[in-house]
Order: C-alpha cells, then sequence, then structure tokens
C-alpha cells in the first residue's frame, strides 16, 4: 500500500477507525502497510498524539529505537482526541469588542474540566523531525521541522534541516529561504552547496553562480575542493541547455552527472519488469552509442552474480571476453556492467576513482534512492531491480568460471540467451538505428564534459543524489 492509497482511506473516513486499521494491519505483520497508512493519516492530522505514538511504535518494530523514543516523547505533548489542523489555526469563537457577559451566559457555557495541554517545545519538534530525515521520512520531518521553525523562526539548525527535507522532496523553491536563513548566521560549505544545488534546480543560474563564487571564499579541505570543481562544471553543462525551456530526464543526467541516459523515460511509480526484448534492444542500443563514441570495450565485467546472466549477453553480443571483476589493476578497457545501479553501495569505495581503462554501465539506475556513486551509462531510470530472474543465482555459480553458462538454472539460461537473440535480431531495426542516432546527436557535441571516457578530465565519479527532475 503507497501513501497515496492511505490518503484515499483517510479521506474517506476522516475518523480515528483509520489508525485501528492500522494497528490490526500490524498485529497482522504488515508492517510497511500499517506504516503506510499511519504516514498518510498523520500528515492530514499533524497534532494527533495516537497517530504519533502508533508511528513510534512502528519504528520500534522496523529496528529505529532511537527514532521510536523520540517520537513517543513527541506524542505526549500531542491530543488523542479530535485531530487539530496546524495549516488551520483555531480562531477565537469571539472577538475581543465582542466578549460576552459571562454572567449572563453561565447556563449556555458550561465549565470544563480539560487541563491545559502543554504544546511540544522546538526542541522536541527538532529532534524527532531531524531523526525522520535519517530515516528518509522526509514529508514527515518537514510537518515536525516546519512547526519547530514557527517557533523558532531564527534557529540556523531548524531552518537548515527544514530546507534540506524540502529539498530531498524536490521543493526546491520552498527549501531556498530556509538555507539563506541558515546562512544569516555566517556562511558555511554544506549549506552553501545545498542552496547550489537548489538554485541549480529551478535553472536560476546567476543565483547559482553567486553561490558557489561565496563557496570560493571559505577555506575548503580536497573533498570539498573537488566537489566545487564538480559543481562548476554543473554550471557550465547547464549553460548549454540555456535555449531549451523544459529539461528532460535525458538532459538532468547530463547536467548533473555528465552520464548517458540511453532510454529517456518519464517518472511513474510503477515496479514494471524488462522483458527479453526490450534488455536485447537496450544491449542493441548500448552497442551502437559505444560504437559512435569510439568507446568499445576490451572485455565485459560483472560484479555481482544478479548481475552475471546480463554480463554474459552484453560479451557474447559484443563478441568480447567476459569476466568478474578483478580489481582496479586490470590492463584491457573494460565496461563494467550492472543490473541495477543500487550494487554499487557495497563497493563503491573501489568504484570511487575514474579509471581509464574502467567505465561503468547500469542497465537501470534509481530515480529515487540516493548512491554514492553514478554510473558512466545508464539503460534507463527505474524504482526496482528490472531483470526477469530472481536475484539468487544457485550457490554453485560463485565457483565457476564466468564462461560456463552450465551453473545458470535452466530459467536464468533462457532468459539470458533470449535477450541475446533480441540484440541481434534487433541491431538493425529501424527503431533501434533511430534511438543510437538520436543519443549520438545529442552527446556527440557534449564529449568534454562527458564523463565516460575523460579520465583526464575527471578524476573521480560523482555522488548521484537522485535530484533527477521530469
Amino acid at each position: 500500500m503507497d501513501n497515496e492509497s492511505a490518503k484515499q482511506i483517510n479521506n474517506s473516513n476522516g475518523s480515528p477507525d483509520i489508525l485501528e486499521q492500522a494497528k490490526q494491519l500490524l498485529a497482522e505483520g504488515r508492517i510497511e502497510d500499517s506504516l503506510a497508512v499511519v504516514k498518510g493519516y498523520w500528515l492530514e492530522n499533524p497534532e494527533d498524539g495516537e497517530a504519533a505514538a502508533l508511528f513510534s511504535e512502528l519504528m520500534k518494530e522496523s529496528g529505529r529505537s532511537e527514532l521510536s523514543k523520540r517520537l513517543n516523547s513527541l506524542a505526549q505533548q500531542l491530543p488523542v482526541d479530535a485531530p487539530l489542523r496546524v495549516a488551520e489555526p483555531l480562531e477565537p469563537p469571539y472577538s475581543e469588542k465582542s466578549e460576552p457577559d459571562a454572567s449572563k451566559n453561565e447556563s449556555k457555557q458550561p465549565a470544563t474540566n480539560k487541563p491545559a495541554r502543554k504544546e511540544p517545545s522546538s526542541k522536541e519538534l527538532f529532534e524527532a523531525g531531524y531523526s525522520l530525515i535519517d530515516a528518509r521520512q522526509h514529508e514527515l520531518a518537514a510537518m515536525l521541522l516546519n512547526r519547530a521553525a514557527r517557533i523558532a523562526p531564527l534557529e540556523p539548525t531548524v531552518n537548515y534541516e527544514l530546507g534540506f527535507s524540502l529539498m530531498s522532496m524536490k521543493r526546491f523553491e520552498q527549501a531556498i529561504p530556509h538555507f539563506e536563513q541558515a546562512l544569516e548566521v555566517g556562511a558555511d560549505f554544506d549549506t552553501l552547496l545545498n542552496l547550489l544545488v537548489c538554485y541549480t534546480l529551478i535553472r536560476q543560474a546567476d543565483k547559482a553562480q553567486q553561490t558557489l563564487e561565496r563557496m570560493t571564499t571559505l577555506t575548503l579541505d580536497q573533498e570539498q575542493k573537488q566537489e566545487l570543481s564538480h559543481r562548476k562544471v554543473v554550471l557550465r553543462r547547464l549553460e548549454t541547455m540555456r535555449s531549451k525551456s523544459k529539461l528532460t530526464s535525458r538532459d538532468w543526467l547530463y547536467v548533473l552527472y555528465g552520464s548517458i541516459l540511453l532510454r529517456p523515460s518519464a517518472q511513474t511509480d510503477e515496479r514494471i519488469k524488462e522483458d527479453p526484448q526490450s534488455i536485447g534492444q537496450m544491449l542493441a542500443i548500448l552497442k551502437g552509442v559505444l560504437e559512435g563514441l569510439s568507446a568499445m570495450p576490451e572485455l565485459v565485467e560483472y560484479y555481482g552474480l544478479q548481475s552475471k546472466p546480463l554480463a554474459q549477453a552484453l560479451g557474447e553480443f559484443l563478441e568480447v571476453p567476459i569476466s568478474n571483476y578483478k580489481g582496479s589493476g586490470r590492463p584491457e578497457h573494460a565496461l563494467l556492467t550492472m543490473t541495477w545501479a543500487s550494487d554499487i553501495i557495497g563497493p563503491h569505495k573501489t568504484f570511487m576513482t575514474k579509471e581509464k581503462n574502467r567505465a561503468i554501465f547500469s542497465y537501470a539506475l534509481t530515480w529515487d534512492e540516493p548512491l554514492p556513486i553514478v554510473p558512466e551509462v545508464v539503460g534507463t531510470l527505474g524504482f526496482d531491480e528490472p531483470m526477469p530472474w530472481n536475484e539468487n543465482t544457485p550457490a554453485a555459480a560463485q565457483k565457476s568460471t564466468m564462461t560456463d553458462q552450465s551453473n545458470f538454472t535452466p530459467a536464468i539460461q533462457k532468459a539470458y540467451k533470449a535477450i541475446l537473440a533480441n540484440a541481434r535480431n534487433l541491431e538493425s531495426d529501424p527503431k533501434t538505428i533511430k534511438s543510437v542516432q538520436e543519443a549520438l546527436d545529442y552527446y556527440d557535441g557534449k564529449r568534454t564534459h562527458l564523463v565516460l571516457c575523460n579520465s583526464d578530465g575527471f578524476a573521480s565519479r560523482s555522488e548521484y543524489t537522485a535530484e533527477i527532475i521530469d
């Protein structure tokens, strides 16, 4: 169940019965579904203490004990009766000028014995919001940090973290004033960097350049100098796009990372598996683009077993040797192949340095998950591992050589053979040829800003911050 489904439930019934549904889901062990329901409900009802308490329980079940404690502490300061929307502050039932005479209305206005509610402090709101950022619950984090900012509007740390949450949700224009406010007490590299990114992504190039110049006045360490150098290149790439009114996913992947995108696509939340035909055509497009850019490899590598069948199909299609990854000293020009860019997370330090004899091709790159590095060539953007086989290949495969396909299961053997056959059959297909030509027309004049085959210009691969706009 996604957030949209949860919101539909909330809109159909605004009562706390929704939380009873969430509790039932939790009792059934359906933590993700329960989480979606509670999150949607709490976003609609920010001051409902029961929602905060239930979310705390869910975080505890998910192994986030520190976040759970902070949310539970916050929940104690919130009411558990009728929800009260922050966006709609309570108005007094009468103005000061029309205040009624209490002696004339005693019978109509019975006294209540409800104790005054203690409002959460900015510290409690901040600590809970900050922990939610760490859990990548940016919508809820922004909700709480926004309240903290109302209480302490000049507090730089609150503004920075609120700006970061908004930026993480791609709400760049809303994030900018919070980063600007955080800078009022003094410039620091991280805040200026985030501000620069926001101005870049809303294409305010002049303000982005001004921010970059402010960064150059700081005393920077080597890592910060590299980041600054990268951002200078980003602005130069962005300048080449000035004439375009709207940038595509291909444009943004090039501007932000200098990477090639073989098959541009719109951002949708559909979890669609690729099939042998679409994968085969992708390999045919890859071959055409590599040939056109004079970047054909002498060898195809794979890192994880999940990528092994794809690497096998690609190696046979390109008619080059296939091997597992054997470190950074390989003399041949190798194309390291991954089915899903998240595979980079494990060995990312190894791949940080841009080696002259190695490039990385990832069939799919996530739309929304930040990664330590970004590949030079990306097939498509997606949300899940795209291959039509199970993630676990036989244990025997770990001991075999790459050129021995007998260790593939019959299903994987069939799939990889079908991919290879489709790549060969579709290489001369008009749609494939058109896709290759469009890519070459796009990238040919941009070679100096591409990371592929440009180790002199780019000593290391940049971090992937998942800020692709579409």
